[in-house]
């Protein structure tokens, strides 16, 4: 350290002796001519004095960084998407640190770019890795690789602001609203920007995906070929079933041991099918997975909100609904054979084995398309001369497939979420514009998707989140291409 003496004009005053101290000599010391040295860490203040004027300078000795790790340790993104890395700098004292300058770098930047605030971005197609450094301490490198998915299956549901897509190899990317990690790519999306990607980037699983479920703010999937159930997302009310009501921001195993053919999930509450066919839920006050009551075996479960909560096909094929762990499952009256059930918000519909499509709940917007706005408490035919090979409902509004893979949705559309530009309802089946040929489709609180018969994701409504993963977070009323497939 050097002091200037100064007199009263600001003239500097030479032979003068100046006496030097130090406010913690714990952290430093300061020799007679100015020389501090560091003892310990943390900020201290260096006085200077001479003729009894005094001159400060705040000094701070830094803990030296011993390890930084970046999250997510890994990434798998889409041409033009993005994700936000993140550092954890821990010192050579065991604790966190802060207020460090960071440099992020990507080891192929014709692949990734990253940003000064770590946000990696997707330039080309390969593979590459992102390090973070700073007081010559380097990270271990996450590695990033840039694809184009090609989906088979589409997941949401009535209670979901996100869609996951599956690819023909199990892996699974999702999009939309990731408040609490319910993407599954190891980071959280801030509030600041809704809270939501607008395109597809892989979840960190564990293993090839064979069944898929969302709720909200997590979603839950089965992998090939343990049959071991893991969730990720949103913890409150248990409905990650694994005894925590933490975040998880990639897939964790629930606890008990079971192993499953399939998952559903609504609201707060997850369920599975067990591979001996019985059922077992969690959620709200159930920490872990447990039996419902009453041993029924079903061949398929599912989830919604509200009204059925879940709904099981059974293996005599009647429908049984708003069952979960501590509630019996009730049968739906009026004895329909179904062959598929779908759940939305407080309605349920099936494709009958008879292939009419029925439904019943509320029907305040016509939801139940038996041109009528009339609560069903027994399975009524949806209207019109169409034949439905599979169904998905959505909060308000329900979406079929016909033998040909014609799209259709009836219900509320105040946001697009029927596809097309009909009247803010519609009580009977009403087509999906664009003329694509769909294989499969899922509905989400207020928007729905489908993989076309040329195995092209489309998706359409409410945007809010980024939930049609077109790049946007405009609402659609006609289908819209999902970004970064082939």
């Amino acid at each position: 350290m050097s002091a200037v003496v100064l007199d009263s004009a600001g003239d500097t005053l030479s032979n003068r002796s100046v006496a030097w101290h130090s406010s913690d000599t714990s952290k430093v010391v300061i020799s007679t001519n100015g020389l501090a040295t560091a003892r310990g860490y943390g900020p201290v203040t260096i006085t200077a004095t001479s003729d009894s004027v005094s001159g400060t300078a705040a000094l701070r000795v830094l803990v030296p960084i011993a390890r930084i790790d970046i999250r997510p340790f890994s990434a798998v993104l889409v041409p033009g998407g993005s994700i936000q890395y993140t550092a954890v700098l821990t010192g050579v004292d065991g604790n966190t640190l802060s207020d460090r300058e960071i440099i992020w770098n990507s080891q192929a930047p014709g692949t990734t770019t990253v940003s000064a605030i770590g946000i990696a971005t997707a330039a080309g197609m390969g593979q590459t890795a992102v390090t973070a450094s700073s007081e010559g301490v380097t990270s271990s490198p996450s590695s990033i690789t840039v694809t184009r998915p090609s989906f088979v299956s589409l997941f949401s549901g009535e209670s979901s602001q996100h869609t996951c897509g599956v690819t023909a190899a199990g892996a699974v990317f999702c999009w939309g609203e990731n408040l609490a990690g319910a993407l599954g790519n190891g980071t959280i999306t801030d509030s600041g920007v809704v809270g939501g990607l607008s395109y597809p980037t892989g979840v960190l699983q564990p293993g090839a995906i064979t069944a898929l479920a969302t709720g909200d703010g997590f979603s839950c999937a089965v992998t090939a070929p343990s049959g071991v159930t893991y969730c990720w997302g949103a913890g409150d009310h248990n409905k990650l079933g694994n005894g925590s009501l933490e975040n998880r921001l990639a897939p964790w195993p629930i606890i008990g041991g079971l192993f499953a053919s399939g998952v559903a999930a609504e609201h707060k509450r997850g369920c599975l099918l067990a591979t001996d066919s019985l059922a077992y839920c969690w959620g709200d006050t159930q920490q872990s997975p447990t039996a419902v009551p009453g041993a029924r075996k079903f061949t398929a479960l599912a989830g919604g909100q509200g009204g059925p909560a879940f709904c099981g096909l059974g293996v005599d094929s009647l429908a049984y609904c708003g069952f979960i762990a501590q509630q019996f499952p009730q049968p739906v009256p009026g004895g329909v054979k179904f062959v598929a059930l779908t759940v939305g918000f407080q309605h349920a519909c099936g494709v009958g084995a008879d292939s009419l499509a029925y439904c019943w709940g509320q029907n305040s917007s016509g939801q139940l398309g038996d041109s009528t706005t009339t609560f069903r408490s027994t399975p009524a035919p949806v209207a019109g001369p169409v034949r439905f090979a599979a169904l998905a409902a959505g909060g308000t509004f329900t979406c079929g497939l016909d033998s040909t893979g014609t799209a259709y949705c009836w219900g509320a559309n105040d946001v697009g979420q029927l596809g097309s530009t009909t009247s803010p309802i519609s009580l009977v089946p009403a087509a999906v514009s664009g003329g694509q040929g769909y294989s499969q489709l899922t509905a989400g609180s207020s928007h729905a998707c489908g993989v076309t018969t040329g195995g092209v994701a489309y998706c359409w409504g409410w945007n809010a989140y980024g939930q049609l993963g077109d790049g946007s977070k405009t609402d659609r009323s006609t289908p819209v291409r999902v970004q970064g497939q082939p």
